[in-house]
């Protein structure tokens, strides 16, 4: 199915939903494709303490509820499919699902991250099985022993909420930890998390239906069994789904306002739901300003 619309925003978390509204407002027709489900990694926190208004703090998961309730009140439509492509031709852009294909003159990437895997090329199909890179997949779990790679704020966040049904281990190869000090304070009180540093990973197998790892501590060799291996240890922009011909023209179309990245995506480092949310709504207003524009149909000749 072909569709045409003013805007195409690439991705539904906090950036994409908060530029999406705004545009909305402007009465500026917009067309929003989410592989997954509305929220994006909002989802994944345990608890969010710096978004305004909420003085208790509020669960990712329910904060990711409200802006999903909030957007469908605007009936902005939604391809629910991953994005085959992005490319830009003919001074237009066209946006390919296996189903849907959108073309439009502006076009927003807020495609968040994606994690960055441990090097498992070699690893039979049953280890794979048990690594898990996101914590959506494991929130029904119960009882478990579980493994956590990784000293941020997402392994430490992530050991946070998993360790009210589960036992815990946190793996750090250093003994710098990179998380907030207010979730280092909370793990730490926390019985059910096991905190160990300057451990550093060498093998995974199997034993049985559990996963024996061996980790290197100084030079000496342990060995830990655990039921599931959740890894946090890095992440970097969704982009792969960008056309040769769009990567190469990237600047350019950036530059003269037919272009925009919000959120994660563009901010990799500093990934905040509150800087999410105004990054979407300064990119929304920059296109109302463009589009307003007396010499519009100029620029989109370029």
């Amino acid at each position: 199915m072909v569709k045409a619309s003013t805007a195409v925003i690439i991705g539904g978390g906090p950036a994409g939903i908060s530029a999406a509204i705004q545009l909305n407002r402007y009465r500026i027709p917009v067309v929003l494709f989410e592989k997954n489900a509305l929220g994006g990694l909002l989802k994944n926190a345990h608890r969010v303490d710096n978004y305004p208004g909420f003085p208790q703090g509020i669960s990712g998961k329910e904060l990711s509820g409200l802006m999903k309730s909030h957007f469908e009140k605007t009936n902005i439509p939604v391809v629910y499919e991953n994005l085959i492509e992005l490319d830009y031709q003919h001074r237009e852009f066209c946006a390919k699902s296996s189903s849907y294909q959108v073309q439009c003159p502006i076009a927003v990437i807020a495609s968040g991250t994606q994690p960055e895997r441990l090097n498992h090329d070699s690893w039979p199909q049953e280890i794979k099985n048990k690594i898990h890179y996101e914590i959506f997949s494991m929130t029904q779990l119960k009882n478990k022993d579980i493994c956590i790679i990784g000293a941020g704020d997402a392994a430490f966040d992530y050991a946070l909420s998993l360790s009210a049904r589960n036992r815990i281990t946190i793996f750090n190869r250093t003994k710098k930890i990179r998380c907030l000090p207010v979730l280092q304070e909370e793990v730490g009180k926390n019985k059910k998390i096991k905190y160990m540093p300057k451990r550093m990973l060498k093998s995974i197998n199997m034993t049985g239906n559990r996963v024996l790892m061996t980790f290197f501590h100084g030079n000496k060799e342990e060995l830990h069994e655990f039921d599931e291996v959740l890894a946090a240890v890095g992440r970097g922009p969704v982009l792969d789904f960008l056309s040769q011909r769009l990567q190469k023209n990237m600047d350019n179309l950036i530059e003269c306002g037919r272009l925009y990245l919000a959120g994660d995506v563009k901010k990799v480092r500093y990934r905040q739901v509150a800087i999410a949310c105004g990054d979407g709504l300064e990119t929304a207003m920059k296109i109302h300003t463009v589009l307003s524009d007396p010499n519009y149909k100029e620029l989109v000749q370029k």
